[in-house]
């Protein structure tokens, strides 16, 4: 982006100097990181190889949780909502002072009116 901006220069002078603004991409700016040879381009490629290795643990510890999820559940998410709506009343069968909390959490001003939900 080019804009022009007026500049005073000394006493009596002033003039108008044009100005570059450059956006860049995020990666633009890593790739600009990781030339610079300086103390501070070190900080900032030790930064980036730090996130990389804590992306990549994040991602495998996902990838395990996934797999521990039975193949049938992640293949049905139906059964999912089934068994999530199953495990709720349940629960509010227990405790049934539980589920006028749970519904004033979820839906904040409503009221429970009727039990069958």
């Amino acid at each position: 982006m080019i804009k022009f901006e007026h500049v005073d220069r000394g006493f009596f002078s002033s003039r108008e100097i044009e100005i570059k603004d450059y956006h860049f991409t995020l990666n633009t700016a890593k790739h600009l990181c990781l030339m610079e040879n300086s103390e501070i381009g070190y900080q900032i490629r030790q930064q980036f190889l730090e996130n990389d290795n804590k992306a990549r643990a994040e991602l495998l510890r996902l990838k395990q949780q996934l797999m521990a999820i039975p193949a049938f559940l992640r293949n049905n998410s139906n059964e999912i909502a089934r068994l999530q709506k199953q495990a709720q009343q349940a629960l509010f069968a227990a405790y049934p002072e539980v589920k006028k909390l749970f519904y004033t959490v979820i839906w904040g001003w409503r009221t429970v009116k009727s039990t069958n939900y």
